[in-house]
C-alpha cells in the first residue's frame, strides 16, 4: 500500500526514490544505472534486424510508429543488474496513487516525446508492401566539393532533434556517450544510422567505428530511433 508520493513509505516505490535510497546508503547507483542502460541497449540491438524487417513489411510510415517496453531487472547481492524479461505490453493499471502519478506522466511525456502525424509517408510501396526513399544520405557533388545531406537526411536529424526536446522525463541512452562500442552489434549498418550516431553522440570514436563497421553493408535505409528509459 503506498504511504505518500514518492513511494519510500511503502511496499511499492518509484524508481527515482529507489536510485536516491540506494544512493544514500552508499551504493555506486552511476555504475548500476551505466550497467542496466547497458543491458537495455543491448537487448533492443539483438533483435533490431528482425525489428527493422517487420518496419519495412508493414509500416506505412516511420512518423506513427513506437513501441513501449518494460524492462524486469533483477539486482543481486553482488549489486550486479540481470535482465528477466522483456515486456512487449506493460502494465498500465493504476492500483495505488504512486501507480496513477507515475504512469499517467509517462503515458503524457512518451506521446509528446513520439510526436504523432496525420499525414501519410512520402513513398511508394512495392507489391511486398515495402516503403522506398527516393533519396540518399548525401548528395556527391561532380565538381568534387563537399557532399551535402540530402532533404530526406535533414528531415530525420530535425525530427529527432524535435523528438528529444519533447522527451519529458525520458533520458535518451542511444545514440549517447558510449556508441562506438556497440555499433559491432548492428547486423548491417545503414546510412541513417551512421548519420544519428555521428550527429547525436558524443562518443569521439564513433565516426571511425561506424565507417569501419560500414564497409560493404547495403545503403538501404534504417534509423534506430532515440532508446529511452524512464526514471
Amino acid at each position: 500500500q503506498t504511504m505518500d508520493d514518492d513511494g519510500t513509505n511503502s511496499s511499492k516505490w518509484s524508481l527515482k526514490a529507489l536510485l536516491a535510497r540506494l544512493r544514500g546508503d552508499g551504493f555506486d547507483v552511476d555504475t548500476l544505472w551505466d550497467s542496466i542502460k547497458d543491458i537495455i541497449i543491448k537487448t533492443i540491438l539483438s533483435v533490431e534486424e528482425e525489428m527493422h524487417r517487420a518496419f519495412r513489411t508493414f509500416v506505412p510510415s516511420r512518423c506513427n510508429c513506437f513501441e513501449l517496453l518494460g524492462f524486469d531487472i533483477l539486482i543481486d547481492s553482488t549489486f550486479r543488474p540481470w535482465l528477466l524479461e522483456v515486456n512487449m505490453s506493460p502494465s498500465l493499471a493504476t492500483e495505488s496513487p504512486l501507480d496513477h502519478k507515475i504512469k499517467s506522466t509517462m503515458v503524457m511525456d512518451t506521446f509528446n516525446m513520439v510526436g504523432m502525424q496525420t499525414e501519410l509517408y512520402q513513398g511508394t510501396f512495392t507489391h511486398q508492401g515495402r516503403v522506398h526513399s527516393k533519396d540518399r544520405v548525401v548528395v556527391h557533388k561532380h565538381d568534387g566539393s563537399c557532399p551535402r545531406l540530402t532533404v530526406d537526411a535533414m528531415r530525420v536529424i530535425r525530427e529527432t532533434e524535435e523528438e528529444y526536446e519533447r522527451r519529458g522525463e525520458w533520458e535518451r541512452i542511444f545514440p549517447g556517450p558510449n556508441t562506438s562500442r556497440y555499433l559491432h552489434f548492428f547486423s548491417t549498418q545503414r546510412p541513417l544510422n551512421i548519420l544519428l550516431a555521428e550527429r547525436f553522440s558524443a562518443d569521439p570514436n564513433v565516426t571511425a567505428a561506424a565507417r569501419v563497421n560500414s564497409l560493404g553493408g547495403p545503403s538501404s535505409f534504417g534509423v534506430f530511433g532515440s532508446q529511452v528509459i524512464r526514471q
